[in-house]
């Protein structure tokens, strides 16, 4: 129940954050991204990546799990003071708010039928490496009625006609899945690998991603600043690629430096795949889209991270060793091939402009 309520809360920080950002800009006239704020706010989740893991293996090495959701207490009580201190009040709404008038704009049977199919979807990635094919099914199942629903609905909850007319979109969806999918499997694949392999603690551990993270924080307001998509992107798809590679050289053997080197490549792909996606999203979808929009780009990244744990799961069944690594890796690299391939097949991107022309709000 812990980890749902805090999924809950994080699900819809970041679409509030960019849909108040779009708002602010068009009362400021402004035509361009403001790049300040979007990096503001790639910077404030890759701080809190950066300090989360290696705080969360303190606080678990120190007094055990529970700790890790108690330490979010005191934090989620100073974020409500601050939204009610600083976030402005939502536009007035011209019709009645009534239980039927928000029952009829909410689409419940659409959140409904997506909780089903991506229930089913993480119950059959988490069963592996005993495949739990009932459960696959049922995913696909509900996947194809939710969207046989949703391209009914005039206000869907997944908006399965803007993904289809906007493939660039849509390419900007799959990138930042598999970028994030790699990442997440440094984060939870290579700690593992450490401590059984070479006997870290949790601490040890977590304290061994700090210089990646830390590097992806200070690139951040480096790149961001720029206005750029096309060069974060590439870097993000090259580093992802370059470092994948990397884990098929690394041993129990291999000095920490040798880690950290490799791990700091990921910091690249961190902040680059951050910044440029975000940035791609801004400018591929009109005002009224971008709460929708950044939402589902979380949707994406979050399908990226689950998708981390059976990759894990299935290669580390038996024991955390060299060779599972190097199978991880190979996947890692396929993985990394593909968010490339998605690059080089966005035209909107390698242009020269490198997409940063907003839509107009007729498109």
């Amino acid at each position: 129940m812990a980890r749902v309520l805090i999924g809950m809360g994080t699900a819809t920080a970041y679409p509030s954050a960019m849909l108040l950002v779009r708002r602010r800009a068009e009362q400021a006239g402004m035509d361009e991204p403001p790049a300040g704020v979007l990096g503001g706010l790639v910077l404030a989740g890759t701080v809190t990546v950066a300090a989360g893991f290696p705080l969360g293996g303190v606080l678990v090495d120190a007094w055990g799990w529970r700790t890790a959701f108690l330490v979010n207490i005191p934090l989620a009580v100073v974020a409500v003071v601050l939204a009610f201190r600083w976030i402005p009040r939502d536009p007035a709404i011209a019709e009645p708010v009534t239980v039927r008038a928000v029952a009829t704009r909410i689409d419940l049977a659409g959140i409904a039928g997506f909780a089903v199919a991506m229930a089913a979807l993480l119950v059959f990635l988490m069963s592996m490496p005993r495949p739990d094919w009932v459960a696959l099914g049922l995913a696909v199942l509900a996947g194809a009625a939710l969207v046989w629903w949703e391209m009914r609905r005039s206000r869907p909850f997944f908006d399965v006609r803007l993904l289809a007319a906007n493939p660039a979109l849509t390419l900007t969806y799959m990138r930042y899945a598999l970028t994030t999918l790699c990442v997440y499997t440094v984060f939870y694949g290579i700690t593992q690998w450490v401590q059984a392999g070479r006997g870290a603690s949790a601490r040890e551990a977590g304290l061994l991603l700090l210089p990646m993270t830390g590097l992806a924080v200070v690139l951040v307001p480096l790149i961001s600043r720029r206005q750029l998509v096309r060069m974060p992107l590439i870097a993000a798809a090259v580093s992802c690629l370059v470092a994948s590679v990397g884990v098929l050289f690394l041993t129990t053997s291999t000095p920490v430096a040798g880690i950290v080197m490799v791990t700091l490549v990921f910091g690249i792909t961190l902040s680059t795949t951050s910044i440029g996606n975000q940035t791609a999203l801004y400018n591929q979808v009109t005002a009224n889209q971008i709460g929708t929009a950044a939402g589902l780009l979380r949707s994406f990244g979050y399908l990226g991270s689950i998708a981390s744990a059976p990759v894990i799961s299935v290669v580390f069944h038996t024991s955390a060793d060299d060779r599972g690594l190097h199978v991880i890796g190979w996947v890692m690299v396929a993985v990394s091939a593909a968010g490339l391939l998605a690059l080089l097949t966005d035209r909107s991107i390698l242009r020269r402009d490198g997409g940063m022309r907003s839509p107009s709000p007729a498109q």
